[in-house]
């Protein structure tokens, strides 16, 4: 391999080395903000699920399906912190 070949390949890796903690800082960004919008729609549905409550005559299969993906949103949401706390702790 040529002299200029080899440089090629060492600046690649360096400028690859030298982006890591930046990328590694946007992608546990994105994780947050992931978690933030899940967040919100735990909100959404526990204000559905609220409402469903409160109607008259109580629709169960609404709450209980309310309450399924509630519980489904609130499991990810977890299982997102811990990915986090994983990865960037």
């Amino acid at each position: 391999m040529s002299k200029y070949a080899e440089s090629l390949v060492n600046t690649k890796e360096q400028n690859d080395a030298a982006l890591a903690p930046a990328r590694a800082d946007e992608q546990k960004a994105a994780l947050g903000l992931a978690i933030s919008k899940k967040e919100l729609v735990v909100k959404g549905f526990e204000n559905n699920l609220a409402a469903l409550k409160r109607a008259y005559p109580l629709n169960v299969s609404a709450i209980l399906e309310a309450t399924n993906e509630l519980e489904w949103v609130g499991r990810e949401i977890v299982q997102l912190k811990n990915v986090a706390a994983e990865l960037f702790a």
